[in-house]
């Protein structure tokens, strides 16, 4: 890494919090959460409008070159943001609550894996009419035939969803 890398990322880094910090304290007079405030933020510096209105802004603050080093200190800080809402559970609240919060657990999996499974089903037996694929079989495949693909500006299912669904 050299020097012109290190200032980039300490810059993108302080353009993230700086914009991230303001545009939550200008939620929080709308009386909002800075949550979405911070939300927002990340939006605004993304390819979704930033990238949009100006790419070479875009591709000059965020070159390809930095983006592991912004991607491991972003899995860092999520990793710590766990870990201090961890230390921050209580369980005596929790332990009042535990039924509801298994219930919970268990239908934010199961649901969007039956929703899944439906659409798997559609897919399998009314877009492509294919004698002999296990129904078992595409519905566990599909999800990971369906993830975006890891092509830097593709923004498309990846090619193996071309392959297990036949197109």
């Amino acid at each position: 890494m050299t020097n012109h890398t290190l200032i980039l990322i300490l810059l993108e880094i302080a353009v993230i919090i700086g914009l991230a910090r303001l545009v939550g304290r200008a939620f929080v007079r709308i009386r909002q959460p800075p949550v979405v405030g911070e939300i927002v933020a990340g939006i605004m510096l993304g390819p979704s409008l930033l990238g949009l209105v100006s790419p070479t802004a875009f591709a000059t603050l965020f070159p390809p070159a930095t983006a592991p080093f912004l991607y491991l200190l972003a899995q860092l800080g999520l990793i710590i943001f766990m870990f201090l809402v961890g230390l921050e559970l209580n369980h005596n609240y929790l332990r009042g609550k535990i039924r509801i919060a298994v219930i919970t657990s268990n239908v934010s999996i199961l649901l969007p894996f039956m929703l899944g499974a439906v659409l798997a089903y559609t897919v399998l037996f009314s877009i492509n009419d294919a004698p002999g694929t296990s129904f078992t079989a595409f519905t566990l495949m599909s999800p990971s035939c369906c993830r975006p693909s890891s092509r830097k500006g593709s923004a498309s299912m990846s090619s193996s969803a071309a392959f297990c669904w036949g197109f």
